[in-house]
């Protein structure tokens, strides 16, 4: 099965839509230009340097994070009202809420040696059995290229719509591989996990 992955000059509103609701996903490329991304990777990069590995078995130990992205660029400002974006979102949360809330805003670094993250639903921050609807849905921007290789998010197309206690078979697996000025727009209950950094 192919990603549905999705070019911003090919943007049809009915087609991003179906793979939400289809298969809980979709990548939508060519969102930023290069001006934007050098920006942005000027900014985001300095403070990736001064920050330490995580130190836990969830969050990795060869992994970077940083916080409150908004307030070190303007680039991400702009990322998080983007209008294509926010469209993809409220196809998902509009119709069984009044506003969107942002929930947070985290720069993540996959560095080589990191070990794949296990399979989880961001939906667990809400322990709702049988949740009527979707709670939340992410935007995971690519500021670089995701490839297999260096991490690139593994997600279960379709287990937004499974059992809890349903597990993912190895050829339910994708890599959402994508290139940079891309972004992963995927419902909160998808199955998903950081890729193992592989790169030399």
């Amino acid at each position: 099965m192919e990603l549905n992955r999705i070019s911003v000059s090919n943007y049809n509103a009915e087609n991003v839509n179906r793979c939400l609701d289809d298969d809980g996903y979709v990548i939508l490329t060519d969102l930023l230009n290069d001006i934007q991304l050098n920006n942005l990777k000027d900014y985001l990069d300095l403070h990736f340097e001064r920050r330490k590995n995580c130190q836990a078995l969830f969050f990795g130990f060869n992994t970077k994070r940083i916080e409150a992205i908004l307030s070190k660029s303007k680039i991400a400002q702009e990322m998080v009202m983007n209008s294509t974006v926010l469209a993809a979102v409220d196809h998902v949360l509009g119709k069984n809420c009044d506003n969107i809330q942002l929930n947070l805003t985290q720069g993540i670094r996959i560095n080589p040696g990191e070990d794949e993250q296990i399979f989880h639903p961001d939906s667990a921050m809400f322990p709702i059995e049988d949740k009527p609807y979707e709670f939340v849905v992410n935007a995971l921007w690519a500021y670089s290229d995701f490839t297999h290789e260096n991490g690139a998010t593994r997600i279960v197309p379709g287990s937004h719509k499974w059992a809890s206690d349903r597990l993912q078979k190895d050829d339910e697996i994708k890599y959402a591989e994508m290139p940079a000025g891309s972004v992963l727009i995927y419902a909160a209950s998808l199955l998903q996990g950081g890729g193992s950094n592989i790169a030399a």
